[in-house]
C-alpha cells in the first residue's frame, strides 16, 4: 500500500473507531457536535486536536495560530477569521 493511502486508510480507521466508541451506550460524549465535526475534517486531513478547537470556536471573534498550514485548511471550513501572529 502506497504511503499516502496508508495514512488515509488509518485516519479513516481512527475516525470510524472514534465515532462507534462514542455511540456505545453508556458512552457520553460533552460536546457531539464539534466532535462529530473534529472527526469529518480529521478524515479529510486535520490533526484532530487542531479541529476539535476550531469546531469549538465559532462563538470566537477569531482564531489565532502560528501553524500556517492549519490556518489555511481552517479558513477553507470556517466563518471564523483564522490569524496567524
Amino acid at each position: 500500500m502506497a504511503p499516502a493511502r496508508w495514512l488515509w486508510f488509518r485516519r479513516h480507521r481512527n475516525c470510524v473507531g472514534a465515532a462507534g466508541l462514542a455511540g456505545l451506550p453508556g458512552m457520553s460524549v460533552e460536546e457531539p457536535a464539534p466532535v462529530a465535526i473534529a472527526l469529518e475534517w480529521l478524515e479529510g486531513g486535520m490533526d484532530f486536536a487542531d479541529a476539535l478547537h476550531l469546531a469549538r470556536s465559532n462563538h470566537c471573534s477569531a482564531f489565532v495560530t502560528f501553524d500556517r498550514k492549519f490556518a489555511k485548511r481552517a479558513e477553507a471550513v470556517v466563518s471564523t477569521p483564522v490569524v496567524i501572529p
